[in-house]
């Protein structure tokens, strides 16, 4: 689980906010979609070996406005076929 800042954008002084992606190699290499407030967007984490194949990503949900954490759940997390309050997640410890 990744958590994202909710940091305010200047849009006197700045174009835009973007996010800096943690792992190594990782890119976006398809456009994002924006559904209301929220912008999403998959990322690739290639594989570590030069010559192999695979590889990881994340499905991204952000705030459109600041590219923080949104306020409501996006994702019917515990597939119970309704997106509500039970579907945020909960971290614990570092």
């Amino acid at each position: 689980m990744r958590v994202p800042t909710d940091n305010s954008v200047d849009w006197t002084t700045q174009y835009g906010w973007y996010m800096d992606l943690p792992d190594s190699g990782e890119r976006v290499i398809s456009p994002a979609v924006i559904l209301g407030e929220a912008v999403f967007f998959n990322t690739v984490v290639p594989d570590s070996q030069i010559c192999g194949f695979g590889g990881s990503g994340w499905l991204m949900g952000v705030d459109l406005e600041n590219g923080g954490e949104l306020d409501e759940p996006a994702f019917d997390v515990n597939n119970d076929g309704v997106i509500n309050n039970a579907d945020y997640l909960t971290q614990s410890g570092v």
